[in-house]
């Protein structure tokens, strides 16, 4: 009989979306994807999966192969560059 892994798995919210959180971000730092976009997406994107995979191993996306030409070579799993995780792409095909 094939051995069985048992895999746990904590699923949490999105990230702080929607009208009054976007206007709360312009507010403090203005058209911040304008005038410096490295910045807006530190900001919008790494600093709150640094948050949200802080106790976590690993990090399931949704891409597929077929969405853009820069995905098309992607793995189904991998080290995420710079989070101490992994990142799995289930859908991947």
């Amino acid at each position: 009989m094939p051995r069985q892994k048992t895999i746990v798995v904590a699923i949490t919210g999105g990230m702080g979306t929607g009208q009054s959180t976007v206007c709360k971000f312009l507010e403090k730092y203005g058209d911040l994807y304008q005038t410096h976009p490295p910045a807006c997406c530190y900001l919008n994107k790494i600093e709150p999966y640094q948050k949200a995979l802080d106790d976590m191993g690993a990090w399931i996306s949704g891409i597929r192969r077929d969405q853009t030409d820069t995905r098309e070579k992607s793995p189904i799993i991998s080290h995420h560059p710079f989070l101490p995780v992994f990142k799995i792409n289930p859908i991947n095909t």
